[in-house]
């Protein structure tokens, strides 16, 4: 009896013990999704803004007396709206067409919207879009100027950046988590 007695608690230890090996693997697991998708999504960012088209400027809703940046990177936020980053670059083909593509926030999540690719400007305005990261609240961009350090996208006065700064705020509720990328103009 007391041998049974022992089997028992040691079959009751072993499956609590697998089942928290299997609990933990599945939060590995999602810890490593998550990961993937916020290296993926801020490699994204940082790709397209060191393919830009320096010769190219996009119509922009900055106001005059704000930071200059290069030509094909443009900042936007109009009344009410959430600010968005929009960049002419090469295009993915590497043909030698351009195309525009903008980061947007959308119902709570970041998009990665892509215009066509064309070799002659105006180029096609971004419709089509991939969902990059859910639950983001917020897109915030700063600018480094030389002299003056980070400074807001509004700030006045401003010499020209030469450096630019993406920070995205997600999380659900009151959590909130902050990953930036920064990323040298030329």
């Amino acid at each position: 009896m007391i041998a049974i007695t022992l089997m028992a608690l040691v079959s009751l230890l072993a499956w609590r013990g697998l089942t928290q090996i299997s609990t933990a693997r599945d939060w590995l697991d999602r810890s490593a999704e998550d990961n993937d998708v916020l290296v993926r999504t801020l490699g994204q960012i940082e790709l397209d803004l060191n393919q830009v088209d320096m010769g190219y400027r996009l119509p922009s809703a900055t106001d005059a007396g704000a930071p200059r940046l290069p030509p094909g990177i443009t900042l936007n936020a109009g009344q009410g709206e959430a600010p968005s980053l929009e960049v002419v670059r090469a295009s993915a083909r590497r043909d030698g067409t351009w195309q525009r593509v903008a980061w947007r926030i959308r119902d709570g999540d970041l998009w990665r919207m892509i215009g066509r690719p064309g070799t002659t400007y105006p180029l096609d305005v971004p419709v089509e879009g991939t969902l990059m990261m859910r639950d983001v609240k917020q897109l915030d961009i700063r600018l480094w100027v030389p002299a003056q350090g980070w400074i807001s996208r509004s700030a006045r006065g401003a010499g020209a950046a030469t450096g630019i700064e993406v920070a995205i705020d997600r999380g659900q509720g009151a959590a909130s988590e902050r990953y930036t990328r920064v990323v040298v103009l030329r």
